[in-house]
């Protein structure tokens, strides 16, 4: 690293991350461990012997998995007809693409000029 300030926006950086993702998840999984009488799996023992809990669990993964795979088949065919074909606006498909990555931050910006 030649720039402190570098260095510097690293740390700041690397700072937060550890302050607010770490940390609380750290206390989050010390806090399902503990028990009356110490270190415990009992909080976990009652949250999968539910079948509330567990069947919600089910349908989280069910859906998970319908749209990993519908997006996977989508996302194999868009790329593959971009790519190999001579699809007429071929770069206007491509540029596509990237909206819903760029959206976010223009949306923020908006916001904070609101």
């Amino acid at each position: 690293m030649r720039e402190p300030a570098v260095l510097i926006a690293y740390l700041a950086v690397a700072f937060t991350i550890l302050a607010l993702v770490l940390v609380p998840t750290y206390s989050i999984l010390v806090e399902s461990v503990r028990g009356a009488d110490g270190l415990s799996l009992a909080n976990y023992e009652r949250f999968f012997g539910s079948t509330h809990f567990r069947n919600t669990l089910y349908n989280t993964l069910a859906v998970a998995s319908i749209a990993t795979a519908i997006s996977l088949v989508l996302g194999l065919a868009f790329a593959y007809v971009v790519v190999r074909t001579r699809l007429p606006l071929r770069r206007f498909f491509a540029s596509v693409v990237l909206v819903p990555m760029l959206l976010p931050a223009f949306l923020i910006a908006f916001a904070l000029i609101l």
